[in-house]
């Protein structure tokens, strides 16, 4: 762990660095470079970050302990699910690709995704971000639970597989 100041290194336990200003790294052989300035809340992030890193903020929530938060463990503890997801979703890559392929093979060109908040906003920033693979399905997102919106949606995919 390195503190200096919000305009410099710091480099707290495994889980979180904050680039200096003029400082560059390489990933997959490209050389990265990172630039920052908080101005004014120079003071207000280096106290931040220390407080972070006295309480071991990012530790704790990595073994998902609900008091970074609150003492009631209410409405915090069933919601920390994401910090398993890639390991959870890992053991399930041969049958999620087995899927996919199923319903591609059965002439499935969209497939409409039924959520709401976060449970929907990811899958359609990821689909704007990306785009649609060659033979891959289309993404609709219904972030809605609204009787017009989704029977809206039903007349639109009607025609669609």
């Amino acid at each position: 762990m390195n503190h200096k100041t919000a305009n410099q290194n710091y480099f707290i336990n495994d889980y979180l660095i904050i680039f200096p200003i003029d400082y560059y790294f390489y990933t997959k052989g490209q050389k990265m470079s990172f630039k920052y300035s908080v101005g004014e809340n120079s003071k207000l992030v280096d106290e931040t970050i220390k407080k972070l890193s006295d309480e071991n903020v990012i530790k704790r929530i990595w073994k998902k302990d609900h008091t970074v938060w609150s003492n009631d463990p209410t409405e915090i503890s069933n919601r920390l699910g994401w910090l398993d997801s890639v390991d959870v979703t890992g053991k399930s890559v041969k049958e999620i690709n087995e899927f996919v392929d199923e319903v591609r093979f059965a002439g499935f060109t969209h497939v409409l995704l039924m959520g709401m908040g976060g449970s929907s906003l990811a899958p359609e920033v990821f689909r704007l971000t990306f785009g649609v693979k060659e033979g891959y399905l289309d993404l609709a997102v219904l972030d809605s639970t609204h009787p017009e919106v989704v029977m809206d949606y039903a007349k639109k995919l009607k025609y669609l597989r």
